[in-house]
């Protein structure tokens, strides 16, 4: 009873959730920042490098910036969970800009594809990645606090976990597993802090 009345508070200031499936290692190698990654090509598909990727959002202090390579890749680590607005500019090519989510531990695919620009022409796109990840073969839910809110649930962390897909509390004591993993092999966080320790985890 004092477990769930804990994660009934805790879950009052919840922004976003995120559960992950990760396998046993060692503790350092878990992170609560995300990644976004991918590649710039043009018209004809041929990598362009040289494009200068600038991603500004409210988590950040500034803005961050990375160029292309000569394949065309590019990759923005170590970015706190949020919402970004990620720019794609370099001369001769129409500018291009995205709006993307990212959740704790995610990695987010964004190819972007770049014309020949116009006289006095700015080419703004504005688009909403999905919740969960369609491109990659790692699997995130991310819930924001508003929907939570409207929700016909209870205000606690097992109603939140049970939305999500592949949630199961068929492990020992009835604790979670998650895309068929054991349950002890599960990071937990709750505003980005990790809450395992909190968390009753067998070992079975």
């Amino acid at each position: 009873m004092q477990f769930r009345t804990w994660f009934a508070r805790a879950t009052a200031s919840l922004g976003v959730l995120a559960i992950m499936a990760v396998t046993a290692g060692p503790a350092s190698a878990q992170t609560t920042s995300g990644t976004i990654t991918g590649r710039v090509v043009d018209g004809q598909n041929l990598a362009v490098p040289g494009v200068t990727v600038a991603v500004e959002g409210p988590n950040l202090q500034g803005a961050l910036s990375v160029v292309t390579s000569e394949n065309g890749d590019y990759i923005l680590p170590q970015l706190p969970p949020g919402t970004y607005s990620i720019t794609f500019t370099l001369s001769g090519f129409g500018r291009q800009q995205r709006t993307i989510s990212v959740a704790p531990t995610q990695t987010v695919p964004l190819n972007v594809t770049m014309g020949l620009a116009a006289l006095d022409e700015t080419v703004n796109v504005v688009g909403k990645a999905a919740d969960v990840l369609t491109q990659t073969a790692q699997v995130a839910t991310n819930f924001q606090q508003d929907l939570i809110a409207m929700l016909p649930t209870n205000r606690d962390i097992n109603s939140v976990l049970l939305m999500a897909p592949s949630v199961h509390p068929s492990g020992p004591g009835g604790n979670y597993s998650i895309a068929g993993a054991m349950s002890f092999e599960s990071l937990y966080l709750v505003n980005g802090v990790t809450v395992n320790e909190n968390v009753p985890q067998s070992n079975a």
